[in-house]
């Protein structure tokens, strides 16, 4: 179904637990076989879908989040409406202006789960994170480093003498570490603005990351045994050999959370909810074993190296799956595939590098 310039969907969050909104205020090359439409975020969020009353006092969404300063989350994406958006409105576009940024999808909400994360932080540090300099310098172990740096890794984490020495980076967001320690765990523990950690250690086994403001963790996770998630991570990238006795422990049992797994699907215990799996470079991968393993799963990724894969009608069982990509697959037959009436949640289907028989009978 393709929307109208002025429309407004409102669509049901499983991160917010509520209804947020969009309206489409641009179709662009509407005669192609591939129209794109301007989404932009609204400012509202309610426990059931939007009357009249709240369409017409709908206002458009300002986003002022880490290094954004009060714009709109306005972007191109497709304009076929996905399911689960119910038309509420048309009213005059509420902002008129050309679109330059392009999405994947519509993905309503995010920037509104952002906005409610930003506002929950303490008023000073955000104050703070914002008055940073590209002009001013701070010294850590001995190093000079930008007021303003987001990124450090084990070149500065090893000069220095305390933990507390990086709050002089008052913008830091990223941590790339081998080297581990109890020491800063804690630290990010206690740091809101930290978003990704790439994460090595020989020394601490038991992970905790719950009251982290991570969206990002990419694990080398050598003999770790116990894992817990924060609440917003998004995505959890396992690296490397996993204990079989490692524990993931999440609030959502992985709901809103993307794994990635590397050659292999690893063994573990947890995430039992899991919403979103990606396979990278695989030799093979039994969709049987991923049905049984993530019943409930709406996103799925596989890429081959090239990859075989077996069991492929197992796909069907995902009945929640609502988009689908592979690359490099093959293995398997168009008879095997599922139908569309076998997967009604699909709205997002992207296969290149596939068997031509396959190709053809899909397409």
């Amino acid at each position: 179904m393709l929307p109208n310039v002025g429309d407004i969907y409102s669509v049901f969050s499983s991160e917010l637990q509520q209804y947020v909104a969009c309206q489409v205020t641009r179709i662009k090359d509407a005669s192609s076989s591939r129209p794109v439409a301007a989404v932009l975020e609204l400012d509202w969020t309610g426990d059931a879908l939007p009357d009249a009353a709240a369409v017409q006092s709908m206002r458009p969404l300002l986003c002022d989040y880490f290094f954004w300063n009060n714009r709109h989350h306005h972007c191109y994406a497709t304009a076929n409406v996905p399911p689960g958006h119910t038309l509420v409105g048309n009213i005059a576009p509420l902002v008129d202006v050309e679109v330059n940024s392009y999405r994947s999808g519509w993905n309503v909400g995010d920037s509104v789960l952002r906005q409610r994360n930003w506002e929950r932080i303490d008023p000073l540090r955000r104050q703070q994170f914002k008055a940073a300099s590209d002009e001013r310098e701070v010294t850590l172990g001995g190093q000079v480093l930008r007021q303003d740096a987001t990124k450090i890794d084990d070149t500065v984490l090893q000069t220095l003498g305390d933990m507390s020495e990086l709050e002089q980076l008052p913008c830091l967001m990223a941590i790339e570490t081998s080297n581990g320690t109890q020491a800063l765990m804690e630290f990010i523990q206690g740091n809101p603005f930290i978003n990704e950690l790439h994460w090595q250690s020989s020394t601490v086994h038991a992970l905790d990351f719950s009251g982290s403001g991570l969206s990002r963790l990419i694990l080398q996770p050598d003999g770790v045994t116990s894992l817990v998630l924060n609440e917003g991570l998004s995505l959890l990238a396992l690296r490397g050999v996993l204990s079989p006795a490692l524990r993931v422990a999440d609030g959502a049992d992985g709901r809103h959370l993307t794994l990635q797994c590397t050659h292999t699907l690893p063994p573990f215990h947890g995430l039992e909810q899991l919403g979103g799996l990606s396979l990278v470079s695989m030799k093979d991968v039994d969709l049987a074993q991923v049905a049984q393993r993530f019943p409930h799963l709406t996103a799925l990724r596989i890429w081959g190296k090239p990859g075989l894969a077996s069991h492929m009608a197992s796909l069907a069982q995902l009945t929640a799956l609502r988009m689908f990509t592979a690359y490099d697959l093959f293995g398997y037959t168009a008879e095997e595939f599922p139908s569309a009436t076998q997967l009604p949640q699909l709205s997002a289907l992207w296969l290149t590098s596939l068997p031509a028989d396959v190709a053809k009978a899909i397409k």
